[in-house]
This record gives C-alpha cells, sequence and structure tokens, in this order.
C-alpha cells in the first residue's frame, strides 16, 4: 500500500516548477532558438513531473505568476 501511495502523491504534485524567460525584440534566430525551446521543454513535462511556463513580462518575476510557481502544494491547499 505504501508504495501505492508514494506513486499517486508523486503524480499529483509536480517536483518542480519553471518559470522561462525569453524576450521576442530579438534577433529573428534568437526568437526561433526560443520558440524552439520552449516546444521542447513544454514537451518534457508531459509525464515527467514538473510545471512549465514561460513569460516575456518581467514583471511575472514579482508579479502572481511567480507567486503561483513558487507556491507549495501546502500553501495553496492553506489559503483555499
Amino acid at each position: 500500500m505504501i508504495s501505492v501511495s508514494i506513486v499517486a502523491q508523486a503524480q499529483r504534485y509536480p517536483r518542480f516548477k519553471v518559470l522561462a524567460f525569453y524576450n521576442k525584440h530579438v534577433e529573428r534566430a534568437h526568437v526561433e532558438f526560443a520558440d524552439d525551446a520552449i516546444k521542447f521543454f513544454k514537451g518534457l513535462t508531459i509525464g515527467n513531473g514538473f510545471v512549465f511556463d514561460t513569460t516575456s513580462r518581467m514583471s511575472d518575476l514579482t508579479g502572481e505568476k511567480n507567486k503561483r510557481l513558487s507556491a507549495t502544494d501546502d500553501d495553496q491547499r492553506f489559503s483555499s
């Protein structure tokens, strides 16, 4: 029973969360690389237990998006 519980818990909670910053106002090659990298990392999230989000706004570093990504599952449970 314990192993089933651990597996279920691991599937329910992300192991870690990523917020990637990028800029679309740079050389075209850099934009294309960023687009490819975003697709690649979003594809890695499937079945690997982590959350990947992107932004081009530096205000998200201290904004709601960052708070949502940095909150632990216990924090979210108690803030509801």
